[in-house]
């Protein structure tokens, strides 16, 4: 553009990129690659000069200091996934300028002010506040210029999406996002209900900010766009909840164009919530076709909306997140540059230890996960009762109209609901409960069973199910104790964490449940709802939106506030589809499951009884077949391997859009992750180990196994006899060997003593056949060994001809464990070109692809020859080493300490094509398969 001014901080921040491209340390880069300060700023400002900025706009030497140190905080950011064990961030290079506002009235802490009154723990709010944080600052605020960022949260079924979303939400406003859309699923009711949490959540607490809901907008709508004021002034923000309906997205965009000078002062943070529902392309991803949602949606991120010949507006940033706790077609549809496929953010929210989730209600298998540090099976709480089949059978006849008698374990689980609600009545809990019946899709059956259910309530002898209820109440209190919750719940708070109360502590109020009425919610003449003291029977579907002919309510609706009973209310609520997703049921206790499907996304979001139960811990317990038990027991430990995955992904620095998130798919299993439409990019990935790029990071802290390695690798060396003199200067006085047979590098591979929490842990027995086909089939040529050393003034290693000065790793002090060293990176870069013989086409290379980016470290080698090569370096790690750089970032850093010094590998394998025609996990088809692993400073 002709009047294009280069942003001054963009300039300076540049530089810094460029400086640490090139391998400059930080300490070095403070000094913009000068010999001494005192030179500096005359380096840092003559390379200002050269693009663009003028001498009025050239940094001090404070600014380009603090600058300097922002930047290398934003890299330690980016490149270190977060210490909480239970989330990982995978993300893009860039940062932004972001920040958690400390503003007493600002959105960010009217919201967290709003979170304690609400009764969150502070572990739920400090993790809120630390994945808010996260995820913010890798907003683009600039998409004009750029492609939008597309990002991935992932979560768990009912553990507080909606808690994290609106985090976000504030914190984007207070840094000067202005227009929020909100794709909330495809049922109304379902809309209405987000609408209303996120107008109450945003508008408590008397913010700075003023909020303005847009409901359905469109040509019709009274809230016109020439209305809204974006102003970077403004103290304004615009929401709207639309739902995944073509009509409702197509007047979305229209209303977005109406007035082309506003939109082109929006910045737009478009959150899909239950992102794999109806926003997937289920079309042939192979063409240029697109499903009707997700091309509508694809129109809003990427402005798409615009006619050929019109004048087009666009919004100054669009960033689009998608939310999800069941991420398999979002991960593994396609791919494209103009797809929704996360490539730029995938963020695994952290788990609190108050969650009711699949690991502790189901528990975990060990042998079953790719984790080797899974090494016992972990139970989970003792609440799932079976179903026999006879019983199931005895439900599929009542639905059908051929039997009229309620199956035995069912009866016994609307006991135990009766007899939970008088329990919590009496330690006066007041708020809502409920209990689930989910045996049938078809609306039918849902009023078949409701009313077989009422006619057994109001018809059997009071003090015979008041002698059933107490039946039930003794069996399931002692099935489940305090002790036991706790053997599983280890870290769950305890404060108000009460035992059962008796059997005689509770009957006056079960007598009350039982003698009262069963009924639905009545009307007034108002159209006011009305909660009685006995059971409320709701029967929830598409069918049931209108009161019916006596003025009551079938579908489920809570009282609010200002109508809420004295005592806790309680609904029995038979339904299907609108129970499967997105609903929240309050208080879930008793849940009747019989809905089968072999899709492991559909069949985890219909796991209503996942979530949070304070003041009712205990009490949960859930009824279903024992075919839905084993594929709940299959689909947990997919899940758990999947947040692994991101979690190592992370660990190693693979974005997304350079590595497909694995996703386990058990051999043999009934149970498929998706729709087949919604996975079209899938392919084998377990065998593929094309482009590894891994080092060991971590070491075991054991004598024994130390030695072991050192001597391992003296024997390794010993055989490789004499070093090829025909390298790189990068090879410095480290040996190197070439051509070295593949059987000799695996069989010292074999024998190491990996420490078993790395990824390269879990990958090495599967690594070792597929080196060898992909030998024996000619895809890898023989090996280059790389034996580093730091120099002559080095302590030495090693005797004639493999002697070398130790390299210095420190220690991180970060979340350290006694038996396991961790050195964080131990490779430098620029090793991976130490085999490459050294000649003027090298030279020329270097110049093309400088500094020590991965990329131009895998194109320096195809280009010269090396792309079948294979590539294996030694570290040989002084005991006695100690942190180098004590600068800013440094601090979590210590001596290594270590009774032996430590063999560090790198493991390079080139980027060839995997023919392996079996595999346990799937990934998406990616262009780049490139790995990307930092080195230590």
């Amino acid at each position: 553009m002709e009047n294009y001014k280069p942003d001054p901080r963009q300039v300076y921040s540049d530089i810094v990129d460029d400086l640490r491209e090139n391998g400059l340390s930080w300490n070095d880069v403070r000094l913009g690659g000068a010999d001494s300060p005192d030179g500096t700023m005359f380096v840092v400002n003559t390379w200002a000069k050269l693009k663009g900025l003028s001498r009025s706009e050239y940094y001090s030497q404070d600014e380009w200091e603090k600058l300097v140190n922002e930047r290398e905080q934003h890299e330690k950011d980016e490149r270190d996934f977060i210490t909480d064990a239970n989330s990982a961030l995978i993300g893009k290079d860039t940062i932004n300028n972001f920040f958690l506002s400390s503003n007493n009235q600002s959105q960010w802490q009217t919201y967290l002010r709003t979170l304690k009154r609400n009764g969150f723990s502070d572990e739920s709010i400090k993790n809120i506040k630390s994945s808010t944080e996260d995820i913010l600052k890798h907003l683009n605020p600039c998409t004009d210029k750029d492609s939008p960022l597309r990002g991935l949260v992932v979560g768990n079924v009912q553990s507080g999406k909606t808690a994290n979303m609106t985090g976000l939400i504030c914190a984007a406003a207070d840094n000067g996002f202005n227009m929020f859309i909100i794709l909330s699923g495809m049922i109304d009711n379902l809309r209405i209900q987000t609408e209303n949490r996120f107008k109450k959540d945003l508008e408590s607490g008397n913010p700075i900010l003023n909020w303005k809901i847009i409901t359905n907008p469109g040509p019709k709508s009274t809230d016109t766009l020439s209305q809204c004021n974006f102003g970077v002034k403004s103290k304004y923000r615009y929401m709207s909840i639309v739902l995944k309906n073509s009509t409702r997205l197509k007047n979305l965009i229209s209303w977005l164009k109406s007035d082309p000078q506003k939109l082109e002062q929006m910045k737009i943070l478009i959150i899909d919530d239950e992102a794999d529902q109806a926003s997937i392309n289920t079309k042939d991803v192979t063409t240029d076709e697109e499903g009707k949602i997700n091309g509508l949606i694809r129109d809003l991120v990427f402005s798409r909306y615009w006619a050929p010949g019109q004048t087009a507006a666009y919004p100054q940033a669009v960033d689009y997140l998608g939310y999800t706790a069941t991420p398999y077609a979002n991960v593994l549809n396609e791919a494209g540059k103009d797809s929704l496929f996360p490539s730029d953010l995938i963020y695994s929210l952290p788990v609190s230890p108050e969650y009711f989730g699949p690991e502790q209600i189901i528990g975990l298998r060990a042998g079953y996960s790719a984790d080797e540090s899974l090494d016992k099976d972990l139970d989970g709480l003792n609440i799932i009762r079976e179903i026999p089949e006879s019983q199931i059978k005895q439900v599929e006849e009542d639905q059908n109209g051929l039997a009229f008698v309620l199956p035995e374990t069912l009866k016994d689980s609307i006991c135990w609901f009766l007899c939970s609600v008088a329990a919590l009545r009496f330690q006066k809990i007041r708020r809502p409960f409920s209990m689930l019946v989910h045996t049938s899709q078809k609306t039918s059956c849902h009023e078949i069973l409701s009313n077989l259910i009422q006619e057994w309530l109001q018809s059997a002898a009071k003090t015979r199910l008041l002698a059933r209820c107490e039946s039930v109440w003794t069996r399931e209190t002692s099935s489940l104790t305090l002790q036991d919750f706790l053997s599983v719940m280890k870290n769950y708070p305890t404060d108000n964490l009460k035992n059962y109360p008796s059997f005689d502590d509770i009957k006056p109020d079960l007598l009350q449940l039982i003698q009262e009425n069963v009924q639905h919610i009545s009307l007034d003449d108002d159209q006011n709802r009305h909660y009685g003291n006995g059971i409320h029977l709701c029967v929830d579907n598409s069918t049931n939106n209108r009161p019916t002919d006596d003025n009551e309510m079938l579908r489920l609706l809570y009282p609010t506030a200002a109508n809420m009973p004295e005592k806790a209310p309680a609904f029995l609520v038979v339904g299907g589809m609108t129970l499967s997703r997105g609903l929240t049921l309050e208080g879930l206790i008793s849940t009747y499951f019989l809905r089968t499907t072999k899709l492991g996304d559909t069949l985890m979001q219909m796991g209503r009884w996942f979530g949070y139960r304070r003041n009712y811990e205990l009490y949960p317990r859930i009824w279903m077949s024992q075919a839905a038990i084993q594929r709940f027991e299959e689909l947990t430990m997919i899940d758990y391997d999947l947040r692994r995955e991101i979690q190592r992904m992370a660990r190693f620095n693979q974005r997304p859009g350079d590595k497909g998130v694995k996703v386990q798919q058990t051999s043999g299993s009934h149970l498929g992750l998706t729709a087949k439409n919604k996975m079209q990019s899938a392919q084998t990935a377990s065998s593929n180990f094309s482009g590894l790029d891994a080092q060991t990071q971590l070491f075991d802290a054991d004598t024994v196994k130390q030695k072991q390695n050192l001597q391992l690798t003296e024997s390794f060396l010993q055989k490789l006899g004499t070093p090829s003199s025909d390298t790189t200067r990068f090879a410095g006085s480290g040996k190197v060997w070439t051509n070295v047979p593949n059987r000799s590098v695996c069989g010292f591979l074999e024998k190491f003593n990996f420490q078993k929490n790395m990824a390269i842990a879990d990958k090495i027995k599967s690594l070792i056949p597929w080196l060898d086909e992909a030998t024996a089939s000619g895809k890898l040529q023989n090996w280059s060994v790389v034996l580093a050393s730091k120099g002559s003034h080095a302590p030495q290693w090693g005797q004639s001809p493999y002697r070398i000065g130790l390299v210095n790793r420190s220690r991180i002090t970060d979340n350290e464990h006694p038996a396991i060293i961790n050195t964080g990176a131990v490779k430098s870069p620029n090793d991976a070109l130490a085999d490459i013989p050294e000649t003027p086409g090298f030279e020329k290379l270097r110049k093309q692809y400088p500094g020590s980016r991965p990329s131009y470290l895998a194109e320096i080698r195809r280009l010269s020859g090396m792309e079948e090569v294979p590539l294996l370096i030694l570290y040989i790690i002084d005991k006695n080493s100690v942190p180098q750089n004590r600068g800013k970032g440094m601090t979590n850093r210590a001596p290594l300490n270590s009774s032996e010094d430590l063999v560090g590998l790198s493991i390079r394998i080139p980027g060839v094509k995997n023919n392996s025609s079996y595999t346990d996990y799937v990934s998406v088809n990616l262009n780049n398969d490139e790995a990307d692993i930092s080195e230590e400073n």
